[in-house]
């Protein structure tokens, strides 16, 4: 009855985003991606292990690379596919050489079982809060391992409560887990093999750190001044930054929205009318305000900050809080933070602050803008690069299975 119910309900899903993709072009491409997509693996993975990794969209893809890197060059008889759900992970994700990359088909019983029995996966890897209860009930069923990594959850999913659920989530060779809470959440739901770590992202912000990158000429400039980057920013946020862009002066302010369409860089170029867009930097002439109009920039930007605002803060959560973590300068963000964990010890450690109100935030940004000596001491990732190692141990067993 379980499976019944499971199976309808993504039936039901499945149905629904087709009929929503009628009417909106992101769903369409991933109908559109599906319907086209055949054995695109080719021959030449026929006599390769095939490791399958699941992200659900662009975010999981990047932290997961520095594990999948690793993963290339100790192993020479691998192959490597990453799997996405999302359209705007599978279609702007910089896929890793010689990797490929596929949509995965809904969670039901017949697409899933399709999908394995072409592509014949050795071991499957899920990525943070993926579970695919019908595609692990057909990967135990054909003794193929899986593993879950950087997994963060604060609370269980009433789905875990669920016999059959728990059995596949004990089954796992490996869960990885971002903090203690986490960890003792799948104890106490009879997991064995658990590991804990710092979040894989650390590792990537690391790596984005040490990139070649260089400002535009005609931002030399910006060298000379205060620069305040604002990351993945949405309406609310904007709506403190232009507020405590009001009550300050001889600052230059970079604004990444989370959304880049034409109708939100619109939104932003009315109401911070002093500004150039990053796709037409050749005519910055000093304004006061850059709007970031492309994908894959910011990453890039924050070693040049002052400081850090992270959108998301002021209406459903913050979004990635790491990459700015890593340029050893003070963040703060809104008040709905409370599912980050690392946003909790960046507080904590005082790398970070979470302000209520606008007033209240423009005490704390003259503050902190105020104090020269805002350089934080940036993180060590030994520890981490050992945990990584053990998951490669344990991939390299389940290959051999």
């Amino acid at each position: 009855m379980t499976w019944f119910f499971y199976n309808f309900s993504i039936f039901i899903f499945k149905w629904s985003f087709k009929l929503a993709s009628l009417f909106s072009s992101k769903l369409k491409k991933r109908e559109r991606g599906l319907s086209n997509q055949k054995q695109v693996l080719g021959s030449e993975v026929d006599d390769k292990h095939k490791i399958f990794i699941h992200c659900a969209s662009l975010g999981e893809y990047e932290m997961i690379v520095p594990l999948a890197n690793k993963l290339l060059k100790e192993l020479n008889n691998l192959s490597i596919t990453f799997t996405f759900f999302s359209p705007s992970g599978y279609e702007n994700a910089q896929i890793l050489p010689k990797c490929k990359k596929l949509y995965l088909p809904f969670d039901t019983k017949g697409d899933v079982e399709k999908f394995l029995s072409i592509y014949k996966p050795d071991v499957f890897i899920f990525v943070k809060y993926e579970f695919w209860f019908s595609l692990l009930h057909s990967l135990l069923k054909s003794n193929t391992p899986y593993l879950f990594l950087n997994c963060s959850h604060q609370t269980n999913s009433f789905l875990f409560s669920i016999s059959a659920f728990q059995k596949l989530i004990q089954n796992t060779s490996l869960i990885s887990c971002t903090n203690r809470i986490t960890a003792q959440l799948f104890n106490n739901l009879g997991c064995k093999n658990l590991i804990i770590h710092k979040d894989f992202r650390y590792l990537k912000a690391a790596e984005n750190a040490k990139e070649n990158f260089e400002l535009p000429r005609e931002l030399n400039s910006l060298i000379k001044t205060k620069v305040v980057v604002c990351g993945s920013t949405w309406e609310k946020d904007e709506s403190f930054i232009k507020f405590i862009s009001q009550n300050t002066s001889d600052i230059s302010w970079i604004i990444a929205p989370h959304d880049v369409s034409q109708k939100r860089i619109k939104t932003l170029q009315n109401n911070f009318t002093d500004h150039v867009l990053w796709s037409k930097i050749s005519d910055y002439t000093n304004q006061k305000f850059i709007i970031i109009d492309t994908i894959g920039i910011l990453k890039h930007l924050y070693r040049i900050a002052d400081l850090s605002i992270i959108g998301g803060g002021f209406s459903k959560g913050i979004h990635n809080i790491i990459e700015a973590s890593i340029s050893a300068k003070p963040i703060m963000f809104g008040p709905n933070y409370k599912r980050d964990n690392e946003a909790k010890i960046l507080i904590k450690n005082r790398k970070a602050y979470c302000v209520k109100t606008h007033r209240q935030g423009l005490s704390i940004f003259k503050q902190l803008m105020a104090n020269q000596k805002n350089q934080i001491q940036s993180d060590t990732f030994e520890a981490l690069e050992l945990e990584i190692d053990k998951i490669i141990v344990q991939i390299k067993t389940d290959l051999k299975k």
